[in-house]
Formats: C-alpha cells, sequence, structure tokens
C-alpha cells in the first residue's frame, strides 16, 4: 500500500492512457485501482510500514495530511517537477499545523529531498518517506 501513497500518483494513470495499453487493460487497471484507493479509504485504521513514523504520536495524522495533499495536488498542481515546490509548501504548511509550532526550513528541506529523489519514473518518495523527514525535523527542533 506505501507505493499507492506516492505523490502524483494519480497523475500516471493518465500517462498509462497515452501509453497505448489496450482498453481492456486500461479498465481493469482502473478497478484495481478503485478497489484499492476505496478499500483504503474505508479503513479507519493506516497501514503504516516505516518503523519511526508508525511509532511517532503523530505519525497517523501525517500520513493521513499526506494522501489529503496527494488527493487535492492531483487536479490543481502542474505536472512533474514544476510541483513540487506547491506540494511542498502545502506539505510545510499543514505539518506546521499538525504539529502545533513553526517548522523553519521544512520545505526547503522536504523539497530538496523530493527533488534529489526525482527521476524519470516519478517522484520517488512515497508519503511515509515524505512524513518520516518531517517527523524527524520536527523531533530534532
Amino acid at each position: 500500500q506505501g507505493k499507492l501513497r506516492s505523490f502524483f500518483a494519480a497523475r500516471s494513470a493518465t500517462r498509462l492512457q497515452h501509453s497505448g495499453l489496450p482498453a481492456v487493460a486500461m479498465g481493469v487497471r482502473r478497478c484495481l485501482v478503485a478497489t484499492l484507493v476505496l478499500g483504503a479509504s474505508m479503513s479507519t485504521a493506516v497501514d503504516i510500514d516505516n518503523a519511526y513514523v508508525k511509532a511517532h504520536s503523530k505519525g497517523e495524522a501525517c500520513i493521513k495530511i499526506m494522501d489529503e495533499i496527494e488527493a487535492s495536488s492531483s487536479e490543481n498542481v502542474p505536472d512533474g517537477k514544476e510541483g513540487l515546490h506547491e506540494i511542498t509548501k502545502s506539505i510545510a504548511e499543514q505539518s506546521s499545523a499538525m504539529l502545533g509550532r513553526e517548522l523553519p526550513e521544512l520545505k526547503e528541506k522536504v523539497h530538496n529531498a523530493m527533488s534529489a529523489a526525482w527521476s524519470d519514473k516519478g517522484p520517488g518518495m512515497d508519503a511515509e518517506e515524505v512524513c518520516e523527514l518531517v517527523l524527524r525535523h520536527h523531533d530534532e527542533l
């Protein structure tokens, strides 16, 4: 499930539509993704694999925030690296609100990490990795 939580994952379906896959394969993929997404959203507990995030008192809340950011950004943020500034700004603002304090330099730290992990295949960091970065940054302050 962690791989489903990668930023811009919603856009991968659009890229696949243009990749020439047969319509039947795309239909099957959409049904599978819808089932996984609906099943995950109906669950009250968040499945977390990352030990640091799982053990942190704000770990589950952080994952939920990242999922919300991903959902809201899939239509409102430009594709590719151009959208990272908006995403990281939102991550920093919502993380500060969740943790109840300002997090100096968090936006830059997250942006640098996501930029470094970026490849032609996509963002390279999932929600758990971003949350670990956010929570460690908070705990180090």
